[in-house]
C-alpha cells in the first residue's frame, strides 16, 4: 500500500485498516537547519509525488513538507527529536507505481534481514504501439528514429540505461515480505 491508499476511509469515515505499507524509500537526515525541520536525501529523483508526498514511517508526527530534485523538507516541529544527521528513516511513498518505476532493484526484509533481491526488469521502459495499418507517422510516443515498435522489457532496459537519469540507481527500495 502506498500512502495515497492510506488515505482512504473505510465505511464508518475512519482511515482503512485493510493494508499496510509494504514498500518502503529509505531516506538519510542530511540536515537539522533549525529545531522544527530536517533535511532528508529523498524527493522528486526517488519518490513520484504525483498522488501526493511520501510518509514519514518511522516518525508519524513528522510530515514530508516539501520537495526538491534531491532533498526534501520534513516538518518535525509535533515529532520527537531523535531525528538527528544521519539518522535513517522510511517514507511511504505517496504512489508507489511511478516510485518503483525510478529504481532496478527491490531489496527484500523480512525483520530486519534481506532476504531477496528482485530485480525491476521494466524499470523506466516506455513502449511504443505498432503503427496502424496504412499509418504514414508514428503512434504512441513520438518518436521517428526508427526504433522497432515493440521490444521485451530486459532488452529495451538492458540497452537504455544510460537514458535514464544519466546512470543506474542501485539498490535503495525495500520491499516487506509477507509473513
Amino acid at each position: 500500500m502506498d500512502a495515497d491508499y492510506g488515505r482512504n476511509h473505510d465505511r464508518d469515515g475512519a482511515p482503512t485498516k485493510a493494508f499496510e505499507p509494504s514498500l518502503y524509500v529509505w531516506a538519510t537526515v542530511m540536515s537539522r537547519p533549525a529545531e522544527d525541520r530536517a533535511i532528508v536525501d529523498a524527493s522528486l529523483k526517488a519518490l513520484a509525488f504525483d498522488s501526493g508526498p511520501p510518509l514519514v514511517c518511522d516518525e508519524p508526527a513528522a510530515t514530508y513538507e516539501r520537495a526538491s530534485d534531491e532533498h526534501g523538507r520534513l516538518a518535525v516541529s509535533a515529532a520527537t527529536s531523535r531525528l538527528g544527521l544521519g539518522d535513517q528513516i522510511r517514507l511511504v511513498p505517496g504512489h508507489c507505481d511511478p516510485t518503483v518505476n525510478l529504481y532496478d532493484w527491490y531489496v527484500c526484509v523480512r525483520g530486519n534481514r534481506v532476504e531477496q533481491l528482485w530485480p525491476i526488469t521494466a524499470r523506466g521502459a516506455l513502449f511504443q504501439m505498432k503503427k496502424p495499418h496504412g499509418a504514414t507517422r508514428e503512434t504512441g510516443s513520438g518518436h521517428s528514429s526508427g526504433t522497432p515498435a515493440l521490444r521485451s522489457p530486459a532488452k529495451y532496459v538492458a540497452s537504455n540505461k544510460a537514458r535514464f537519469f544519466g546512470t543506474t540507481r542501485e539498490v535503495i527500495v525495500a520491499a516487506r515480505m509477507l509473513e
